[in-house]
């Protein structure tokens, strides 16, 4: 699934193509693809002005003029493309046209991923953005918060982490690089974390996900930006998917178990875990 990192990439590549554009039509191929219905984004949305494009955790958000807030969410392998491949060409679930005559398309491979389309009174309520937690990049996430956030907090590091309602955005990759740069297991428990531990947490959070952003997001298998080019930050990662490399600050070879459901990466000598 895209974090916040790749769906940031994408933010910012689909605001430089459409930014004041005007939609002109919409065809629906996928009526799942969309919410609350295929005829309301069909009827609602051309004439509409994209004023902005905005971002929280991993959902995107298009504020249109009329009142109206498109939000998006990539989940496990959409993709908002301009020139899509043939590839995926046969995976497009909705097609966008603006007036210029550009076009924009939603492809979706797994039928995931979703199109919400709401008043601005509704769109938290009705796509579930008001229970995210803070955003990383967006708002400040400062110590103090931090601290409130995970000191004396019971449960597991890597669980909290992946947890959209304490801090929107990050998902499995991340939170593997996150505890390796911090140097705890991610199996560690929350409540045994200390202020520096917990300050070396927030410097970590900001720092991972700014240099996933900084070279346009992971590509591990699905994930590319709106021209189809892939994410360079797999080439960067520290620990993720290197099971049986060595660690490049130790050389102990890396591990993989599972914590939070979740496959996960770690080095059993710069790790210690907390329990």
């Amino acid at each position: 699934m895209p974090e916040l990192p790749e769906v940031e990439t994408v933010r910012r590549q689909v605001e430089k193509q459409v930014l004041g554009k005007k939609f002109w039509k919409v065809r629906i191929i996928d009526k799942a693809a969309v919410l609350p219905s295929a005829n309301v984004l069909e009827q609602l949305l051309p004439g509409k002005i994209i004023k902005n494009v905005g971002r929280k955790g991993k959902f995107l958000i298009f504020e249109l003029s009329g009142g109206l807030m498109m939000v998006v969410h990539l989940r496990m392998t959409g993709m908002l493309l301009f020139t899509p491949s043939e590839r995926l060409k046969k995976f497009i679930r909705v097609e966008f046209t603006f007036s210029n005559a550009r076009k924009m398309f939603f492809s979706d491979v797994r039928r995931f991923g979703r199109i919400w389309l709401y008043h601005k009174k509704d769109y938290q309520q009705k796509t579930g953005l008001y229970r995210l937690g803070i955003d990383p990049l967006n708002e400040n996430l400062d110590l103090k918060l931090m601290e409130s956030l995970y000191l004396k907090k019971k449960g597991i590091l890597k669980n909290r982490l992946l947890d959209q309602s304490v801090v929107a955005g990050i998902g499995n990759i991340y939170a593997d690089e996150i505890c390796f740069r911090i140097g705890l297991h991610p199996a560690s428990r929350t409540e045994k974390l200390n202020k520096k531990e917990v300050s070396a947490l927030q410097e970590a959070i900001n720092y991972c996900l700014r240099e996933g952003v900084k070279h346009n997001g992971t590509t591990i298998s699905d994930f590319v930006g709106t021209r189809g080019d892939a994410g360079k930050h797999q080439k960067y990662l520290q620990i993720y998917g290197r099971t049986g490399d060595p660690c490049y600050q130790c050389g102990t070879l890396i591990q993989k178990t599972r914590v939070a459901g979740r496959g996960t990466y770690y080095c059993v000598t710069c790790q210690k875990l907390k329990k």
